[in-house]
């Protein structure tokens, strides 16, 4: 579809206007210049991979955002209350494995398609997999709760969910209540087929209650070091593709606020056609500009 004889595509601004008399606002699509179609996607599809990890990254940090939620409010329905009986019990243990099980499955999905995005672009021995790879490595070696975080989704995937123990203390002479939430170390080492040497290691060495919630307010610090250099590495990648989207307005004197701008197909035809159907490609505009123009490490703080 890209062939001369079959067609031409061009850059396009499509704006919607409403004309003096009519209630409806009609449609213009107003040819600005040819373009290369496929420098058109390149530029795309460098834009669409920062934001698709963006995405992710943000989808990690919600999942951990609601499991400590999660915490504020049934400490707080607990003081309010002082009730907690067998089936109250029972729900908050499935809320909590649950949004464990999410936090766990979006990590790895986010490290899985990072290492295919990265191989895909830059090739398997690239530099940029590479660094990808390497600052993967420094958490995992330097940091126990980075190594169990990885580690205990296989745990989830093989046997299930994982072992914890939920404590609610009152105290009288103390306002407000104590609350654990605890991974049990003797239930995890059952499994031993599941963790590597090293792992084990952790695990005999760690108390009997593993703490969930400092658990996880460390790994987040580990997971937040990897997200900036993932981000890094797509930015570099995507931003000149941003900066030519961007270019466009200027270029042809376009109002900022105003309509959208597009690759638009136009056949080659040999006389008026009756209907003329377009296909038309938009240009990711404000993904751009939120590349350019925001730091991508404030969203993952």
């Amino acid at each position: 579809m890209n062939k001369s004889e079959d067609g031409v595509w061009n850059l396009a601004f499509v704006v919607g206007e409403l004309k003096e008399g009519e209630t409806e606002p009609s449609t213009s699509i107003n040819i600005l210049k040819p373009i290369c179609y496929e420098s058109f996607k390149a530029d795309r599809l460098a834009i669409f991979e920062y934001h698709n990890s963006l995405r992710l990254i943000k989808s990690v940090q919600l999942n951990i955002q609601e499991f400590l939620q999660s915490v504020v409010n049934y400490a707080s329905d607990f003081l309010d209350s002082k009730d907690m009986n067998e089936e109250k019990f029972d729900l908050i243990s499935l809320n909590f494995s649950r949004q464990l099980l999410n936090i766990l499955s979006m990590f790895r999905s986010l490290l899985d398609h990072s290492d295919f995005s990265l191989s895909r672009e830059f090739g398997k021995n690239s530099e940029q997999l590479e660094k990808w790879k390497s600052i993967q490595s420094k958490q995992y070696d330097s940091f126990f709760e980075y190594r169990l975080f990885y580690k205990l989704r296989n745990y989830c995937q093989h046997i299930g969910v994982p072992p914890m123990q939920i404590g609610y203390t009152d105290s009288a002479g103390q306002e407000g209540i104590s609350f654990r939430l605890d991974l049990q170390r003797d239930q995890l080492l059952e499994e031993r087929s599941i963790w590597n040497k090293q792992l084990i290691q952790d695990l005999e060495s760690s108390p009997e209650k593993i703490p969930v919630i400092d658990s996880l307010n460390n790994w987040s610090e580990c997971f937040r070091t990897i997200s900036k250099t993932l981000l890094e590495i797509k930015k570099e990648m995507a931003t000149e593709a941003a900066k030519r989207v961007l270019s466009h307005r200027k270029e042809h004197n376009l109002p900022s606020n105003v309509g959208q701008l597009c690759a638009v197909f136009l056949p080659t035809v040999n006389k008026k056609p009756e209907q003329l159907n377009l296909t038309l490609s938009w240009m990711p505009e404000g993904k751009a500009n939120e590349l350019l123009n925001n730091n991508p490490f404030e969203k993952v703080e």
